[in-house]
């Protein structure tokens, strides 16, 4: 899991308004993945590649 993110905002200024709402969804998305992947980990006990193997 990732231990460092940079956020910049200045980066969206030249891009359209949709562009710059579908980033911040897709954003979004990656961290509630993110959260609920490692919950869903932690409670197996096990990762998901390590299970792919039994």
């Amino acid at each position: 899991m990732s231990s460092v993110v940079f956020l910049d905002p200045l980066l969206t200024l030249g891009l359209p308004k949709f562009i710059t709402a579908l980033t911040g969804m897709d954003a979004l998305a990656h961290a509630i993945e993110g959260y609920t992947s490692q919950r869903i980990i932690t409670a197996l006990g096990s990762t998901i590649i390590s299970d792919m193997g039994e």
